[in-house]
């Protein structure tokens, strides 16, 4: 799509696109297009040791900063999110990965391009996989490959929150959870996904910082400039590029009334669940994350209704053992306090 303006064509219009619902609510905002990369200046080593020796200290680095995101207070709690960046910690740390790029800086190549070709060859075996969970951890290694890069350049986080507008909506093709963490989250409004689905580890982080994502947009990333008007509806799938003043409205009187309709619930929920004609209704919740336990007191409900335990077989890095699902299991139940929680079985 050519820019807004050039050879003379005018503003670019107003875009519906759809996709699929991954995290609910609606916002409003401009959009800031997620595209990291690490420009590399030399592909042949003069020194191997040397290259090792940037490598161990870029590592270093790395699992000092991850260890720091993963500490930050509103993800130092325990539920599926905090799974997912403990996994993704233990894939930086992969020691066959870390062996891969050693050996392709003894072959001769810089750190960056060692880093560089791990990266091209997982995309080729990742790409060949028919599993479509595991091709979903594609986006994590991506990320850790991307963030190795930039220790390497002598940087840091890749979003610096200096450079987000107040209202961000993140645009990107697909990125890892820890990429997601990069932004200042007091600015960040939504995301927009050319892929995405409602497993992968960023849907999941998503979730529990309670942003909204719509996953699976078509050509997005291809049709929207920097800064460009956006809405974005994850009740329904829904995304606006540069949308008239009138859509505009139309969505922030939506975010309004949704706000209204919370706080008209609020001062529902103590009363008791009965119909019209006195028979008692029992409200209950479905759940698969601990962050939906949340809704328990939200909604003053009963219990829960069902709960989905495949959820946690799909975020770790490998099957939890007996020992990690019981304490799954009793954490739903100390968070449910006296409400009865029925399980979902999962055979393996």
């Amino acid at each position: 799509r050519p820019a807004p303006g050039a050879a003379g064509l005018g503003p670019a219009l107003p875009l519906r696109l759809t996709g699929v619902k991954i995290c609910g609510g609606i916002a409003l905002g401009r959009a800031v297009l997620h595209q990291p990369s690490v420009a590399i200046k030399r592909v042949v080593a003069e020194d191997p040791e040397a290259e090792l020796k940037r490598l161990r200290e870029a590592v270093a680095g790395l699992h000092d900063a991850l260890d720091t995101m993963m500490a930050s207070s509103d993800l130092a709690a325990s539920g599926e999110h905090r799974d997912v960046l403990e996994a993704y910690r233990m894939f930086a740390e992969d020691r066959g990965w870390l062996g891969r790029i050693r050996e392709a800086i003894r072959s001769g190549l810089t750190a960056e391009a060692a880093v560089q070709k791990v990266q091209n060859d997982t995309r080729v075996r990742m790409n060949q996989v028919e599993d479509d969970y595991l091709r979903e951890r594609l986006s994590d290694l991506e990320d850790l490959n991307n963030r190795l890069m930039q220790h390497l350049a002598g940087g840091g986080a890749a979003a610096p929150a200096l450079e987000l507008p107040e209202d961000a909506v993140l645009v990107a093709h697909n990125m890892g959870p820890a990429e997601l963490l990069d932004y200042d989250r007091r600015r960040l409004r939504a995301v927009v996904l050319e892929e995405g689905s409602p497993t992968a580890h960023v849907s999941i982080v998503a979730r529990a910082l309670d942003i909204p994502l719509v996953g699976r947009v078509k050509d997005v990333f291809s049709r929207v400039d920097p800064l460009d008007p956006i809405v974005v509806d994850g009740d329904t799938a829904t995304v606006m590029l540069r949308p008239a003043e009138e859509a505009k409205q139309t969505y922030a009187h939506a975010i309004s009334q949704k706000a209204e309709r919370r706080a008209s619930y609020a001062k529902l929920k103590d009363l008791p669940c009965v119909s019209r004609d006195g028979v008692a209704v029992a409200l209950n919740i479905n759940a698969g994350l601990l962050i939906d336990l949340a809704q328990l007191d939200d909604g003053n409900a009963e219990g829960v209704g069902l709960y989905r335990t495949e959820i946690p077989f799909m975020v770790r890095a490998a099957f939890p053992d007996v020992a990690a699902q019981e304490q799954l299991y009793r954490q739903v139940l100390d968070r449910a306090g006296d409400r009865p929680v029925t399980f979902r079985t999962l055979h393996v």
